[in-house]
């Protein structure tokens, strides 16, 4: 097809046809939202854009007439406009970060478009390495300048951080604050990580003077030449201090207000304002957020800094997707949200219930399949197929075809196959005929969720448990309906950290599982006792034997024996990446219990250690260590009885 493209001639569409200009739109598909439309002339636009409308998405190509002809902005297609850069004799910053500085300076968005015909100078009045860090060096340079731009590289990480100063220093005047309306304050971390063509603004924020009476703070003390704030960020004699002012009291706010501030701040860049009203969001508004949940998800998945948020959606739909794909809003999201999702491994659907949730959602994408039968497809034009195939370019790669039966798949994916591509097709049908492993997409399965009632882990995290204890791949398919079952026995905040209460709830449970939270880094570790622990009995001599384990009791300790314990880390809980088992290899040696008053739980007597509220954790008897440090706190500990239900 684009090979039939290439001889045709762009001056006489004419001769065109709808294969051709389908072909053109598959071909432009990816690039299409990343060219700046409204920065196009209404002439050029109509000249030299305006012949190629089908090949646009039906909604930007109406968003680009409304904005030439009534003046109204997209806020779909909004992207930030190309730089223009502005010159400046600066050892620290770029042109293109003087640019942002100005748009600041001017109240505008860092992205700001400039005009060519503005012109904006810098002109360099002070250089530490040219004209030295003598305070009274730098107040002679600065003194009476008018407007000023300070800017700082940090010794330490190479951070560049400065401010504004609207009225410049002046030091004839008396000791005291002065005041405005606006001083801006700003930082880029990582540096050195920029990526250099201008457009990732995620690392720069500015800090808005709140309280103006207080904006600059000008004294005789010999050690501070510049001071924004008194405290917000000082100069002192080589060296610096800065504090964060503190922001508006939210909880005085509803949920509406407090989104309207998180897509103003992630505006101005203020990254960190942007974090914590997120959090305070998912704390203290999940009610409203629940309320409102389309309209936010719509909001929030345009904001790049609203991962908080994004993340905290993404769980609640992939816990329990049907009422979330079965809702007419479902249809009305735009690409790049159902594409998220769909590559999500923890999604909670079978996939065969997500092509038919796809396709519904992508005949709705197409003004000319809203009106058809998809279980009708005699009526289907070719047109149509192709129309639904551009509309589900994205997703097909992400569709795990192989966890659909064959049986599902010849009744309702096979009537669709003008949609899919010929090799993928050929692949599938080698698995179902001949049992031949898939390539095409080499996706893990989706993690299943079993039910835990955990402060620690998630369902997800449960399930990557239990394929652990049933010995198979953390990753393997936990089909809908699943038997396995953990009871919360123990918790550390509930029950106390008495090791004899530990030993009380614990003791004859059979196998149980331990997971623990450090309060170090936030760590989550645990161990699996396929035995359970019972407490020693210091008058008997004992044997349990099931073929693979036993019990040997003496007066004070014993070991258990098994095959098929293990300790495990999850890290943070959210990279699967990190996560870690770590199986006994020392059968004889698996699980240690004593009478000793310190210790309560025990894995190789070493290997894993639990002693009061702290912890230890070596190499001995297992593979491999599952925390670098030896010695770990632990924040939250929880014990839970696991078993296969009938």
């Amino acid at each position: 097809m684009v090979m039939e493209l290439s001889e045709k001639n762009t001056e006489n569409l004419g001769s065109w046809n709808k294969k051709d200009f389908l072909a053109l739109k598959n071909t432009l598909n990816k690039f299409i939202t990343h060219i700046r439309f409204f920065e196009i002339s209404s002439n050029d636009f109509h000249s030299k854009i305006w012949p190629f409308k089908k090949v646009l998405p039906r909604a930007l190509f109406e968003d680009i007439v409304s904005f030439h002809m009534s003046n109204t902005e997209s806020k779909q297609y909004k992207l930030f406009p190309r730089y223009k850069k502005i010159p400046n004799d600066s050892m620290i910053i770029k042109p293109k970060h003087a640019v942002v500085l100005t748009n600041w300076i001017q109240r505008k968005d860092a992205n700001a478009r400039i005009p060519r015909d503005k012109k904006y100078n810098y002109d360099l009045i002070y250089r530490g390495s040219r004209d030295g860090h003598d305070i009274n060096t730098i107040r002679s340079m600065c003194n009476g300048q008018g407007a000023c731009v300070l800017i700082i590289r940090t010794k330490e990480n190479k951070t560049i951080i400065g401010g504004y100063n609207p009225f410049g220093w002046n030091y004839n005047q008396n000791q005291g604050y002065r005041n405005d309306d606006y001083d801006g304050y700003y930082e880029e971390y990582e540096y050195n990580d920029y990526d250099g063509d201008g457009n990732d603004l995620n690392n720069f924020k500015i800090s808005q003077v709140m309280y103006s009476n207080y904006a600059i703070y000008e004294s005789n003390y010999q050690n501070l030449p510049l001071n924004f704030g008194n405290s917000d960020l000082v100069i002192n004699e080589n060296a610096g201090t800065c504090n964060q002012a503190q922001y508006e009291n939210l909880n005085e706010q509803n949920g509406s207000d407090i989104l309207d501030l998180i897509i103003a701040s992630d505006e101005l860049l203020l990254d960190e304002l942007v974090t914590s009203v997120q959090e305070y969001l998912i704390k203290n508004q999940t009610e409203w957020l629940q309320e409102n949940f389309y309209r936010i998800i719509h909001t929030v998945f345009q904001l790049e800094n609203c991962k908080q948020l994004q993340n905290y959606f993404f769980e609640i739909i992939c816990s329990e997707p049907e009422p979330f794909f079965n809702s007419p809003d479902f249809l009305k999201l735009e690409e790049s949200i159902v594409l998220e999702l769909v590559k999500r491994a923890d999604l909670q659907i079978d996939e065969i219930e997500l092509w038919n949730f796809l396709i519904k959602w992508g005949m709705a994408q197409t003004s000319v399949l809203r009106e058809k039968d998809a279980t009708n497809l005699c009526d289907w034009s070719e047109n149509d197929f192709m129309e639904l195939e551009s509309a589900l370019n994205q997703f097909i790669e992400y569709i795990r075809f192989c966890e659909i039966s064959s049986k599902e798949f010849y009744s309702r994916v096979w009537p669709f196959k003008k949609v899919l591509p010929e090799t993928l097709i050929e692949n599938i049908v080698s698995f179902y005929n001949e049992n031949t492993t898939n390539n095409q997409n080499n996706l893990i399965p989706r993690l299943g969720n079993v039910a835990i009632g955990s402060l620690i882990i998630q369902p997800k995290h449960a399930a990557i448990i239990s394929n652990w204890i049933q010995r198979k791949e953390f990753n393997a398919r936990i089909p809908k309906g699943s038997k396995y079952r953990f009871d919360l026995v123990y918790r550390k905040s509930r029950d106390g950290h008495d090791i004899n209460t530990i030993r009380r709830e614990c003791n004859g449970l059979g196998a149980c599982v331990l997971i623990i939270k450090t309060k170090e880094d936030h760590s989550i570790i645990g161990g699996y006792n396929p035995l359970g622990w019972n407490d020693c009995n210091l008058n008997t001599y004992n044997t349990y034997d099931d073929n693979s384990s036993s019990y040997k009791y003496s007066n004070y300790y014993y070991w258990a024996n098994t095959s098929e314990s293990f300790i495990f880390s999850l890290g943070n809980g959210r990279n699967l990446k990190n996560f870690k088992i770590s199986r006994v290899v020392d059968y004889c040696n698996a699980i240690y219990e004593s009478n000793h008053r310190n210790i309560s739980l025990n894995f190789g007597n070493s290997d894993l250690v639990i002693k009061d509220d702290t912890g230890l954790c070596k190499v001995d008897y297992y593979e491999s260590r599952i925390l670098d440090s030896i010695n770990f706190t632990i924040e939250e500990m929880e014990i839970f009885r696991f078993y296969q239900s009938e």
